[in-house]
């Protein structure tokens, strides 16, 4: 099962995130700050880590810091990055610091989860779920008898 970190320091928001990507199979550690992100990647090598961009009140962009450590720490781990600002600047920098991805928030998140299965595929630790291996998830068979 994959392993993902999502670092995110909205924790309603983590939560249904955490959801939507566990019913898909996904394995989901959470983290809510910086620090707790960085402890993560120091303990646990995970497949994709997904961040929020503004993870730090002091310093607008903080969640992108953790590209650099993701990159010094899991060089192998991609990373998807999510913000509200819609400025292209904030892009650039995500893309620039080496994200994989890269969301606006209100997420689309059928085009987010595309991206979390899409970039696990790329992991060679996991093999990212498919949706007939999710967990409830009915064979084509079971789909054509269904009421």
């Amino acid at each position: 099962m994959p392993q993902l970190l999502l670092i995110n320091r909205h924790e309603a928001e983590s939560g249904r995130l955490a959801l939507a990507m566990g019913s898909l199979g996904f394995d989901v550690d959470s983290a809510t700050s910086l620090s707790e992100g960085v402890r993560s990647l120091r303990e646990q090598l995970y497949d994709l880590v997904v961040l929020d961009a503004h993870l730090s009140d002091e310093r607008p962009l903080g969640g992108l810091d953790l590209l650099d450590q993701i990159q010094r720490l899991q060089p192998d781990t991609p990373a998807v990055v999510l913000s509200r600002d819609p400025s292209p600047r904030v892009k650039r920098e995500a893309w620039r610091r080496g994200a994989n991805a890269y969301h606006e928030k209100p997420l689309d998140l059928m085009s987010f989860l595309h991206d979390v299965i899409q970039l696990c595929a790329l992991s060679p630790r996991a093999k990212a779920p498919t949706p007939d291996s999710a967990p409830g998830a009915m064979s084509t068979d079971q789909e054509a008898h269904s009421v």
